[in-house]
């Protein structure tokens, strides 16, 4: 008889260094379970980890929100009480009339707004203008370098 013919010894399991097979089995579902259960334990925590950051950043962002708000309307009640109180002082200048004074400060207001607005307009249009003229004669210059001639010349041809 060969050695590939003798079984290996059966373990009864009394011998802690030499264990059963199923006891080993068992032991190896525990601690597969166990490792299961930690992992899940791992994951929730790492998920509430980040349920609490997303929920501390739209905190953050909706505190923001509401600062930005009570700057904007502080800022608007400001400019309001300026423009009452220039508009009550040019009444006063009037001769203590009130509504000419309001009056007569809207419309410099707005005279003022639309003149700034069309001068904003009309900045923004020219520098626009000129880029794209810039734009199209190193283009052309580029045609006549790279080809001895330009878009053009060619057109006239």
């Amino acid at each position: 008889m060969s050695d590939m013919d003798i079984p290996p010894p059966q373990s009864t399991g009394s011998d802690p260094a030499n264990p059963a097979p199923t006891a080993a089995w068992a032991d190896a579902i525990a601690q597969a379970t166990k490792l299961k259960d930690f992992a899940a334990y791992y994951a929730a925590a790492k998920a509430d980890a980040l349920k609490v950051s997303v929920r501390n950043v739209v905190m953050v962002a909706a505190l923001g929100v509401v600062a930005a708000i009570v700057a904007l309307t502080a800022l608007i009640t400001a400019t309001v009480l300026l423009c009452a109180g220039l508009a009550g002082a040019l009444g006063a200048l009037m001769g203590h009339t009130g509504w000419l004074g309001s009056l007569a400060f809207g419309v410099l207001v707005l005279v003022i707004a639309g003149l700034g607005l069309w001068l904003a307009m009309r900045l923004v249009v020219s520098k626009s203008r000129a880029a794209t003229v810039e734009k199209y004669k190193a283009w052309t210059m580029r045609q006549r370098e790279r080809f001895g001639t330009d878009v053009h010349a060619q057109s006239t041809k």
